[in-house]
């Protein structure tokens, strides 16, 4: 899919074991990103465009779709 951030944020960053390894920017913009399928960790995966991931939680997603700040362009 893709989405188009109006405001910058941060979002968790991941080691590649999946353990958590802080947060990272995400800058205003369009982004590819997939919705994760895992039942026990529901997430959006952000491909940065300097080629990182960001992760948001879905409720996090959720809220900034709410606010207008998050739009997906083409699911």
């Amino acid at each position: 899919m893709r989405i188009q951030l109006n405001h910058g944020l941060m979002a968790r960053r991941q080691h590649e074991n999946g353990s958590d390894a802080g947060f990272t920017p995400v800058m205003p913009g369009d982004f590819r990103a997939v919705l994760s399928d895992l039942p026990e960790a529901k997430y959006l995966q952000i491909h940065k465009k300097n080629g990182e991931f960001a992760y948001l939680p879905m409720n996090v997603v959720e809220n900034l779709i709410f606010k207008g700040s998050l739009l997906v362009l083409e699911a």
